[in-house]
């Protein structure tokens, strides 16, 4: 696969560089020798090796050996997705037993809250009723 020598973005860096350069005076060869530091020296393209064509048997053999690797990949990628399925399953259920065990401590703690309440009422009402008749008796007494 080809890969570039030099990346875009210098480019744009060398082009200005060369630029800027020549603008301030500098001979050619000056800039030349800054890229030539940069650039590696271009390298000779060698003429591309033919090769031989396959007779149909080779073929045949190569396209077999393809469709072996291809069908020993399905194969794990299957017992790989079979994997995953039977995992998120489990991970399912252990979802929904979370999302129950979730109702039911929000259903505890609304009743332990109705029972705070109606404990914090009662207490209320008790302590009302023995500060007036405390005040009452004291108001009969004089």
């Amino acid at each position: 696969m080809f890969q570039p020598l030099v990346k875009p973005s210098q480019y744009l860096w060398l082009l200005l560089m060369s630029v800027f350069l020549s603008a301030l005076g500098f001979s050619t060869s000056i800039a030349a020798k800054t890229l030539h530091h940069v650039l590696p020296p271009a390298q000779p393209v060698s003429a591309p090796v033919v090769q031989k064509p396959l007779t149909p048997d080779e073929e045949l053999v190569n396209v077999r050996a393809e469709l072996q690797k291809q069908a020993s990949r399905l194969a794990q990628l299957e017992q790989a997705n079979q994997q995953e399925l039977t995992s998120n399953q489990a991970l399912q259920l252990e979802n929904d037993n979370l999302k129950v065990q979730v109702k039911v401590l929000q259903g505890e703690r609304s009743a332990q809250l109705f029972l705070y309440g109606a404990l914090t009422a009662a207490l209320g009402a008790l302590s009302g009723y023995m500060f007036s008749t405390h005040l009452h008796r004291k108001t009969r007494r004089w």
